[in-house]
């Protein structure tokens, strides 16, 4: 969800009202999340697969993408070299929840294995339907004003982004629940 909320919908935007950019360098500096998404994953991958546990990759994505992420939003007027290596960062950082999926396979027997990925996915896609319309929503509730984008401020995208940090505080929470598998499918 935060991923989609950044990188497909409000990322541009807030880059252009915070920053001052056009819509082009706006989209260079979010297409650099999946520049770190596409070095992220394959390496956390291969980081679980190693360690033979899920679980350490899910507790550094919700952590240090929580990090970054507040950084990028909340730290003023970064130097633009810095706004990139940190939005390839977020990439990086948030890439390496994707074992998730891989506990969601070994949890179940394998007969279950495509409903319980099918499943797995509808939520992951549900928080990136979700979240950015709730971004929208806040967006309104601080500047019912504004007839278009142009018209929000910074501090209207800061407080509407604030749910971005949030989700991830919340998956961090969330991550002591979820059962380690150790790399090993569950058996009838």
């Amino acid at each position: 969800g935060t991923t989609a909320t950044l990188g497909a919908i409000w990322g541009v935007s807030f880059l252009r009202i915070t920053y001052g950019f056009s819509n082009p360098q706006a989209a260079g500096y979010i297409s650099m999340i999946f520049v770190g998404w596409a070095v992220g994953s394959p390496v956390f991958g291969l980081i679980s697969d190693s360690l033979r546990k899920r679980k350490p990759t899910l507790y550094l994505s919700a952590l240090l993408s929580f990090i970054v992420l507040s950084i990028i939003l909340y730290y003023p007027h970064l130097h633009h070299g810095l706004l990139a290596i940190l939005f390839i960062a977020f990439g990086v950082t948030s890439s390496a929840f994707l074992p998730a999926f891989s506990i969601a396979r070994e949890l179940h027997p394998a007969e279950y294995s495509g409903t319980a990925l099918g499943l797995m996915n509808m939520l992951n896609s549900l928080g990136g339907a979700l979240i950015p319309p709730i971004v929208g929503i806040i967006l309104e509730k601080n500047n019912p004003y504004a007839q278009d984008i142009l018209h929000y401020t910074a501090k209207n995208f800061k407080d509407a982004l604030i749910i971005l940090p949030i989700v991830l505080l919340v998956a961090l929470l969330l991550v002591p629940y979820i059962k380690e598998t150790h790399c090993k499918v569950a058996k009838h």
